[in-house]
């Protein structure tokens, strides 16, 4: 995984908040270190803090220094050295792959740190433990946790569809008519490498080429303004077969346009089609 910071205006921050309650349950050094950490942390000493979560992970049993590790991240979460704090909130599911709050640290890490597809798998696989927890327990601060994380997995898919949304589609305005508004436009997604999404460039068939895009456009235009004659002057009820799709840019702009449209390509192209498809049922289907 690779850690890239968004700016604040697409990312909402998930607050700091040290599970401090912990240290209740424990005994001995280990106690008194997390005792120790945490005043230093809700003092504001978080780097200090940090080191001493740190240092009582080294000799404690698994699940006690997943929770030293967990308080951590929480630490390096909020200096905003999101690689440390994935580094240490991932030992922490390591060490205790059954413990809810370890998974929503790390989610949150990777949310705030730009990672978005990964942070919306992670912080859904934390809810998933934080209600099976929650159904046993019956506790009120478990249920609450179940809560906090809905809310992070929905933010967490908000922020990756705006992401997607402002760096990944292309947007073709439809002709003004009798079927279309001003505000009506075709979607187009592309499948560029990018380590806020995970996307991975699938070579040319991921991309729109400016032909792809010039070629879309000329469809879209009302029959009268075309200037390449050879195409038709109606795509309404035309069978349509669009060999190497790619995004399938071209062909969904003849479906748009009221073509019985086949789009076709290699394997590996399909899913970005689907999905691009899938984006403009609308549009298509009006």
């Amino acid at each position: 995984w690779v850690l890239l910071p968004l700016h604040d205006t697409l990312l909402k921050l998930i607050p700091f908040k040290l599970r401090s309650t912990i240290v209740t349950t424990m005994s001995g050094p280990f106690q008194k270190a997390m005792q120790e950490g945490t005043a230093l942390a809700e003092g504001g000493s978080l780097s200090k803090a940090a080191e001493v979560f740190g240092r009582a992970a080294g000799p404690a049993e698994p699940d006690d220094a997943a929770i030293a590790l967990e308080a951590q991240a929480q630490c390096y979460l909020e200096l905003d050295k999101y690689r440390e704090a994935a580094g240490a909130a991932l030992r922490a599911t390591r060490l205790r792959p059954s413990w809810a709050p370890a998974f929503a640290t790390l989610g949150r890490t990777y949310l705030n740190g730009g990672a978005l597809q990964e942070a919306v798998e992670i912080l859904q696989q934390a809810l998933q433990l934080a209600r099976a927890t929650a159904r046993e327990s019956k506790s009120e601060k478990d249920e609450e946790l179940v809560e906090e994380l809905q809310q992070d997995v929905a933010e967490a898919k908000k922020n990756l569809e705006t992401h997607l949304a402002t760096d990944h589609d292309v947007l073709l305005p439809m002709p003004i008519g009798e079927v279309w508004s001003g505000n009506d436009q075709l979607r187009i997604r592309q499948n560029v490498d990018c380590g806020c999404c995970n996307s991975v460039g699938e070579g040319p068939g991921g991309s729109i080429w400016a032909a792809g895009a010039a070629l879309a456009q000329h469809i879209l235009l009302p029959s009268d303004q075309r200037r390449i004659k050879a195409l038709p002057s109606t795509w309404k009820g035309l069978n349509v077969l669009e060999l190497g799709s790619g995004t399938g840019i071209a062909g969904l702009a003849a479906a748009a346009q009221g073509a019985n449209a086949l789009l076709t390509d290699r394997q590996p192209s399909l899913p970005l089609m689907e999905q691009n498809a899938k984006l403009n049922t609308s549009i298509v289907e009006r």
